[in-house]
């Protein structure tokens, strides 16, 4: 029986826009010293922070974990599906290419990513073109690798669920991102 005090959501069937939702909330900014933002992870269950690491290397940085927050809130928002991740990747390129040329500066990984695009789509028109197409390809990459990590976690989730004993329904920990009966 569901405590009525208790203000935890009671859920049927965990979903991915309830995990992402979830998830969304382990990412912060800070500020370094100097005074220049950067987003994290604090307080992550350890499948969030494999999550991110498999979405950027092994050195995630600031643009990594800014677009898994971001690819995040899409699957919380429109669920997972292959057009979200095209629209969630269109989405998170820079129109500017200054931004584009600190994309490219912030991780020598990153001239993978426009080789890559240039198999992918062929000559582009210039540089700023080719930038774009890269940062389009990684922030696909990221959106793949949390959509991956999410459908892995409502499958767990709904399996402690089934497990729960009869009468009891699974709850959905939103500042924990777990199951519990």
């Amino acid at each position: 029986m569901h405590d009525p005090d208790d203000d935890t959501p009671e859920v049927d069937e965990i979903t991915a826009q309830t995990v992402a939702e979830a998830a969304g909330k382990f990412f912060v900014v800070r500020e370094r010293a100097d005074g220049e933002e950067y987003t994290t992870l604090k307080d992550a269950p350890g499948w969030l922070f494999e999550a991110v690491y498999t979405a950027g290397g092994d050195m995630p940085d600031n643009y990594t974990y800014e677009m898994a927050s971001g690819a995040l809130d899409s699957i919380a928002y429109d669920g997972i599906s292959a057009d979200m991740g095209h629209e969630f990747a269109d989405s998170a390129v820079s129109a500017y290419t200054l931004d584009r040329a600190r994309w490219l500066a912030s991780s020598l990984s990153r001239f993978g990513w426009c080789d890559e695009a240039r198999a992918e789509f062929g000559s582009s028109e210039g540089v700023g073109d080719l930038l774009a197409q890269g940062w389009y390809m990684e922030a696909n990459h990221v959106y793949a690798a949390m959509s991956a990590a999410v459908e892995a976690e409502v499958e767990r989730q709904n399996a402690a669920a089934q497990e729960a004993p009869e009468g009891t329904r699974a709850e959905l920990i939103a500042d924990e991102g777990e199951c519990r009966s």
